[in-house]
């Protein structure tokens, strides 16, 4: 995730809003990755007390929950980004400003299943972009 979030930086780097959806993405790379789940499957074979197991599994979905308002937080920097460099259509960066605003709101509700929304439509919007970045580089090298 930090290859792809650097990556977009330098495509969007003429923009100021590049910036804050960097930072948006190292927080989210670094929440996600301070979960705690692994807890459980380390000391599984120690005979980890299953409320202390429970403990840290409800740990690491607070804190994946919480990621996503960084995760929110990089989309919207990124789709707003996108409009006004015009670099890429105008498509990817109304999307990346919908998925943002589902993520954030579904840090509201994220005992709910709406989260999947926002969540989902990130990744579509990811190999899409990706594809469409590639083509793109494909076709100027010709």
């Amino acid at each position: 995730m930090l290859w792809f979030f650097a990556g977009l930086y330098t495509l969007l780097k003429e923009d100021w809003r590049a910036r804050i959806a960097l930072v948006s993405g190292v927080v989210f790379v670094a929440i996600v990755s301070a979960g705690g789940w692994e807890l459980v499957t380390f000391r599984e074979s120690e005979g980890v007390d299953p409320q202390l197991a429970r403990l840290a599994f409800d740990l690491g979905n607070v804190g994946f929950a919480t990621s996503w308002v960084a995760l929110g937080s990089f989309l919207i920097a990124t789709g707003w980004a996108l409009l006004s460099l015009r670099t890429l259509s105008a498509w990817s960066g109304w999307w990346a400003i919908a998925a943002g605003i589902c993520l954030i709101a579904a840090r509201a509700v994220w005992t709910n299943p709406f989260w999947l929304v926002g969540y989902g439509l990130f990744w579509v919007w990811v190999l899409v972009l990706c594809v469409t970045v590639l083509h793109r580089q494909h076709a100027l090298s010709r």
